[in-house]
């Protein structure tokens, strides 16, 4: 970590943390819950991990940062969180779709 870290981190966390970032990770998600409600052959749990793992996956290749602290949040916060934020999606479609 480098001091410039501290003294960037408003504007590298604002580059990251966006509205568009976020609709994206949520298209991402709703993504893989359609696609795993069309399978049959998995269990409820099953199917939330292989979302969560397809999330995490495409947050490790699309959202990351050179600032090591805002990187930290994104490893340490985000991603331990994910499947709160995945759950909640879920429930938003469950409460549109029937039979999801």
């Amino acid at each position: 970590m480098s001091i410039f870290d501290i003294f960037n981190f408003k504007k590298d966390f604002s580059a990251i943390f966006t509205p568009e970032n976020f609709a994206l990770i949520r298209a991402v998600a709703i993504e893989h819950i359609k696609k795993q409600a069309k399978e049959k052959a998995k269990a409820g749990e099953e199917k939330m991990d292989a979302v969560i793992e397809a999330v995490v996956e495409f947050l490790h290749k699309h959202i990351h940062s050179k600032n090591t602290i805002v990187q930290w949040i994104i490893d340490n916060i985000l991603i331990k969180n994910i499947r709160l934020v995945i759950q909640s999606i879920y429930d938003d479609l469950k409460a549109v779709i029937r039979g999801l």
